[in-house]
């Protein structure tokens, strides 16, 4: 039976994303190849060769990335590419050629149907629906009246959508992948600043008439079990950390562990920590990780970081002064301030 595939763009119900893993093509045996692909849309805009565009497609679109991809991980990279012909216009009569190649699966096509979504125009309308009955094209003759009917392009910009899942974050690195662009990095480094959720639910937990035996058991499961070092003690939980990033992590990094899943569940119980409450923290933490990586990779990412470190007096400067600090030991100074013992963060001067 044909597998059958939704074109949902934008509407897809997303699971908790921690991080920010950008086409990991995947077949050990074409690594070389994937890895070619993968540094041609990543480093597309300190490198643009958009005469190499058009076979990534298709390989792409023949892959098995493709056929056991997520729909939501399929999107991301179907607007890379279109974002990518939205810059150079001439691509998409190649992307056409692509579509029509009998050697096209069905999600292949249904694939560079979500990228048609983005940069589509007249050409590519009137295309689609000559191939409407055409019965080479009868396995996705629904996807392409489904996506004919929606209007080409979708008009869908990830500046300007509310960043509520790790997907979201994942659409404004391929934005910056593609275009270079600061305005996709200062929207990911404003999630540092959010406030921390975590840290509001230990305090509304402790302001409550706690027994010591309950103060006891949350400490041990925050402290030894996920070794978060909280204070229960204190009226402000190590103001300076942002612990929404730290449960996040713990979350990922401690998944396979039976007996951690069991804390972590004990923990939201008791500080009724929802789901939603997890995903705003894991986007957090994807964010938190995203940048220290890209940052690490592109000196553009870094110096974009910079930038809005100085500019920031909001907590999000602690998170960047974290997030320079890995990408580049040593970027940041601590300066002692008086008899309180607080220090001042800036960058460290070359």
């Amino acid at each position: 039976m044909k597998k059958k595939v939704k074109i949902i763009f934008m509407t897809v119900c997303l699971g908790v994303a921690l991080y920010a893993n950008f086409l990991q093509l995947a077949d050990a045996s074409y690594e070389e190849i994937e890895k070619e692909y993968n540094d041609l849309l990543v480093n597309y805009y300190r490198n643009a060769q958009p005469d190499k565009i058009p076979a990534a497609l298709e390989h792409i679109a023949a892959s098995e990335f493709i056929k056991t991809s997520p729909t939501d991980v399929s999107a991301m990279t179907a607007y890379l590419f279109g974002r990518i012909a939205r810059q150079e216009p001439s691509l998409v009569a190649k992307y056409m050629e692509v579509f029509e190649k009998a050697t096209q699966t069905h999600e292949g096509r249904v694939f560079i149907l979500m990228v048609f979504q983005i940069c589509g125009n007249e050409e590519v309308k009137h295309f689609l629906e000559d191939k409407l009955n055409n019965k080479d094209f009868v396995n996705e003759k629904q996807d392409m009246q489904n996506i004919l009917n929606g209007g080409l392009p979708i008009g869908f910009d990830p500046l300007k959508r509310e960043i509520k899942n790790g997907v979201d974050l994942d659409f404004l690195w391929a934005e910056y992948f593609v275009t270079g662009a600061k305005e996709p990095i200062v929207k990911i480094v404003d999630t540092l600043g959010w406030p921390d959720r975590f840290k509001l639910k230990l305090q509304e937990w402790r302001d409550k008439k706690r027994s010591s035996n309950e103060k006891r058991i949350l400490d041990k499961l925050l402290n030894r079990g996920l070794q978060m070092d909280v204070d229960l003690d204190k009226i402000f939980i190590k103001e300076t950390v942002d612990l929404d990033g730290l449960f996040a992590a713990q979350i990922q990094f401690r998944a396979p562990d039976k007996k951690q899943q069991d804390s972590i569940k004990k923990i939201r119980k008791m500080l009724n920590i929802s789901d939603e409450d997890i995903m705003y923290m894991a986007v957090k933490g994807a964010a938190m990780w995203s940048l220290q990586s890209n940052a690490q990779q592109h000196p553009k990412v870094l110096q974009f970081c910079k930038e809005e470190f100085e500019k920031r007096n909001d907590k999000s400067k602690i998170e960047l002064a974290i997030v320079l600090e890995v990408a580049a030991q040593g970027s940041i100074e601590l300066i002692p301030e008086g008899d309180d013992g607080l220090a001042e963060i800036k960058l460290r001067e070359k």
